[in-house]
């Protein structure tokens, strides 16, 4: 069995139904609440197969607030080097970023929360864990800062015009994403609240139906892009 070691920076973020697919495949999930304070390891020798960096409300390099995140981005520019696989999500994406010496910045365009359209700038058949991918998709979104400038040496793999740097992949096996895979209706139902969304030029009505009615095509998208990931792992 492979074991995932999972970054969680926040208490209503988890892997949702991005992680249930992974365990389906027979990977043990290591979850490491790092808001808590639970250790973040310097290394995954002898603990886990892969690693798994969530995303949060916070800046990648809010360390005042977060002050985790300096062990994180070391933990990520480690695991980047070796052969496990290593994904990051959304927060879990600008971290891999800035840890590889790429750059991320408040969004010029605003912010991107609901479903949006993206599309692949390459062809990704033989990328090992998006090959299922090869034309236009749907992809959750919560953000309001964007990866601006990609690591040297790191590949764009998918795109949408605002914000360009959606996923990219280092080396064969590190992968980051802008986007949220792992969520549908009921976890952006818990993220979309009057406070939360304060300032945002959408509703949490609006946010809510756009996602729920979606939700079977995201299921669709990134159920093997989850499966390919775990199968990795194993």
């Amino acid at each position: 069995m492979g074991k995932l070691f999972i970054v969680i920076n926040e208490p209503d973020t988890t892997a949702a139904f991005f992680g249930e697919w992974i365990a389906q495949e027979g990977v043990e999930l290591l979850e490491c609440h790092a808001y808590r304070g639970d250790p973040i390891p310097n290394t995954l020798d002898g603990l886990a197969d892969g690693l798994l960096v969530l995303g949060g409300s916070m800046n990648c390099q809010d360390d005042d607030i977060a002050p985790w995140l300096p062990a994180v981005r070391a933990l990520l520019r480690r695991e980047a080097t070796s052969f496990r696989p290593t994904l990051g999500i959304c927060l879990g994406g600008q971290l891999l970023s800035v840890a590889l010496g790429g750059k991320v910045e408040r969004s010029t365009h605003g912010e991107q929360v609901g479903t949006y359209d993206l599309a692949p700038v390459c062809d990704l058949s033989d990328d090992l864990i998006f090959s299922s991918i090869s034309g236009p998709v749907r992809a959750a979104q919560w953000h309001v800062d964007e990866i601006t400038e990609l690591p040297a040496g790191a590949e764009l793999l998918i795109s949408d015009d605002e914000f360009p740097h959606q996923a990219y992949r280092v080396g064969e096996r590190t992968w980051g994403v802008q986007f949220h895979p792992e969520i549908g209706g009921e976890l952006m139902a818990e993220w979309s609240t009057p406070s939360s969304m304060k300032g945002l030029s959408r509703t949490p009505a609006e946010v809510i139906a756009e996602t729920e009615a979606a939700e079977g095509q995201l299921r669709a998208t990134w159920q093997p892009v989850a499966r390919s990931f775990a199968r990795l792992l194993t």
